[in-house]
């Protein structure tokens, strides 16, 4: 740690101290920053006591400055509570006292009644939006926030300004549409609207577009991928809209705002032929069923299988269906079909059929698995025909069981897909128009985004929410 970084976690804890009432009780973790704190809280001592979790070298170090030291297990609730939060046992005690925490990476909150968050790093300070609580911040670099937080309804709101080329390259959207409520790992991002002011030298797009930015913002523009179009696989990273560094070191805060500032090569035209609202979810869902569709060759002749009817699976078969494949889609039951059926597809299979799988052996030239849980990949195989393709674009992070000769003997593959990049989401984005395809949607406003929230969990969307970012004003 060099000495200015040093210098700013002890001028951070020490501030947090005008946040401690006499005889608060603080939850202490192990983590580096903690020793800043212990010793601004040593010259403290008479006024507040602290809690860990088990007997280890914070105790002793916290003994040792004359600090009275409890067991975390047995503290109804916290005041505060400084580093490693992401532990449930200490969430908990969080949540009980309606404090906050200090932590390099992670913050958990639920129902806190206030949060204080002294931070050291612009993706904790980003990090801050994904919870509905009131919040306030002590930053270490106090205008890393200053001229992009603002509050709505308690919710921070993120005015964004993403780097450029040069001065001038940016373009300012507003009225905004942004797909999804806000879950706790979900990307703020696929964002839509009009253009309301340009840089000097924006030539793509004029004031009064209708635009939209999808997942990226930027990218290192010289790599092999990005000079190719796929900006998605940068080899240096593509800067996400939500949580990435950008190249000039400030964090992108995603679209929950009225306006968002982003570079004209990373912003797409809204054909006139999609409505803005069913076009936001296009910007990500869409273009990820669309890619492996384009990417494999789905059109008149081929079988195409969509696994998961879900916000990917129902753009997918409207896609694959207009693209002129014969459509299937592989759901777990048949609670969906209608839906299916209506969407385009021309065959609906409930997997959890057992009969299913070899009934449909030997049968599809592409699958597009959406599914982002685990699923036995050698039944999916096996319905493939020969030189068929399984393509993943549901994320699941545990290993699963493959044989190489399943492969072999059929000549089959497996591939994955990731988003697309800016010019195969423009050619996604004009398809839709040509044929009249859009998102299913519900729009809601601000105020119902918890209720959104608890429907997601619940599968209770058909089959993605919509936030007209209006209702923030």
């Amino acid at each position: 740690m060099s000495a200015e970084g040093d210098a700013k976690k002890q001028r951070a804890a020490q501030a947090a101290l005008d946040y401690i009432e006499d005889g608060t009780v603080i939850g202490v973790g192990t983590g580096s920053t903690v020793n800043f704190f212990i010793d601004a809280l040593g010259k403290h001592r008479n006024r507040v006591r602290a809690a860990v979790s088990s007997s280890n070298a914070t105790t002793a170090r916290l003994r040792a400055v004359g600090i009275e030291v409890l067991d975390l297990n047995e503290v109804e609730g916290l005041g505060l509570y400084i580093d490693g939060a992401d532990e449930a046992t200490r969430a908990r005690h969080l949540i009980k006292g309606g404090g906050g925490a200090l932590t390099g990476e992670k913050i958990i909150t639920a129902a806190a009644a206030r949060f204080v968050c002294i931070v050291d790093d612009a993706k904790v300070v980003a990090t801050l939006g994904k919870f509905p609580l009131p919040v306030e911040v002590i930053p270490m670099a106090r205008e890393l926030v200053a001229r992009r937080l603002t509050t709505y309804g308690g919710r921070p709101v993120w005015r964004e300004k993403c780097v450029t080329d040069s001065g001038n390259h940016i373009l300012d959207v507003h009225d905004l549409t942004i797909n999804d409520p806000p879950a706790l790992e979900h990307e703020l991002n696929q964002i839509t609207g009009i253009v309301t002011e340009i840089g000097s030298a924006v030539g793509k797009h004029a004031v009064g577009d209708r635009v939209g930015v999808g997942c990226m913002v930027n990218s290192c523009r010289e790599c092999a991928a990005c000079r190719a179009g796929k900006e998605q696989y940068c080899r240096k990273g593509s800067i996400q809209t939500y949580l990435s560094t950008d190249a000039d070191g400030s964090t992108t805060q995603g679209g929950y705002s009225t306006h968002i500032v982003v570079n004209e090569d990373f912003v797409l035209s809204i054909p006139a032929g999609i409505g803005l609202d069913e076009a936001a979810p296009l910007l990500c869902a869409g273009i990820t069923g669309y890619s492996p569709l384009n990417r494999f060759g789905a059109g008149p002749g081929k079988r195409v299988a969509v696994a998961g009817l879900g916000g990917i699976g129902h753009v997918a078969v409207k896609l694959a269906h207009a693209m002129g494949a014969e459509v299937s889609v592989l759901s777990q039951s048949l609670k969906k079909l209608e839906d299916g059926v209506r969407l385009g597809a021309d065959h609906y299979y409930a997997t959890s059929d057992a009969d299913v799988f070899r009934a449909l052996t030997g049968t599809f030239d592409l699958i597009v698995n959406t599914i982002s849980a685990e699923i036995d990949l050698r039944s999916y195989l096996s319905i493939l025909a020969p030189e068929g393709v399984l393509a993943n674009v549901g994320v699941t992070l545990k290993p699963v069981p493959l044989r190489t000769v399943q492969l072999i003997g059929g000549g089959q593959s497996i591939a994955g897909s990731l988003i697309g990049g800016i010019a195969e989401t423009q050619q996604m984005l004009d398809f839709c128009a040509e044929h009249g395809l859009g998102a299913e949607i519900e729009v809601i406003s601000a105020n119902k985004i918890n209720e959104a929230y608890e429907r997601v969990l619940s599968s209770d969307v058909r089959y993605r929410f919509v936030i007209d970012v209006a209702s923030l004003r």
